[in-house]
């Protein structure tokens, strides 16, 4: 479009117009969770599934290591497991969230494994000539 000339057609505005309120939801519930991390009363049980939005909130009202909290009505816990690297000199955390659900089950979230997991020193089978 040039500079000064009237807009006649912009599909590309109109499709955005009229879709604006499942955009506007949208930026509500990244608003609300961002906002949960300091106001816990904001998190819901579906946010539980999110294990780095749950490493975050427990960070920050827990404190860094493992740690239970109740959210949402529902006591959470955290567990931590850390894996050295082959040098000792650094560590890799493993951490998993666990709960009962509303509807009575047991569930979990978690990190994953870390790099450092599948090291030599982690690993009894391959762990020789390392220092200790």
């Amino acid at each position: 479009m040039q500079r000064g000339q009237k807009v006649e057609v912009a599909p590309e505005a109109e499709a955005y117009l009229r879709d604006a309120e499942p955009l506007r939801e949208e930026i509500r519930e990244r608003k609300r969770r961002k906002d949960c991390v300091d106001d816990v009363s904001l998190v819901r049980e579906r946010d539980f599934l999110d294990h780095h939005l749950m490493n975050r909130i427990f960070y920050k009202n827990a404190g860094p290591g493992p740690g239970g909290m109740t959210l949402a009505g529902i006591e959470v816990s955290k567990d931590l497991r850390g894996f050295s690297s082959n040098s000792g000199k650094s560590t890799g955390y493993e951490y998993s969230f666990t709960w009962t659900g509303s509807d009575g089950v047991r569930r979990s979230s978690g990190s994953g494994l870390p790099s450092e997991a599948f090291n030599r020193r982690n690993d009894e089978k391959r762990n020789w000539g390392l220092y200790e």
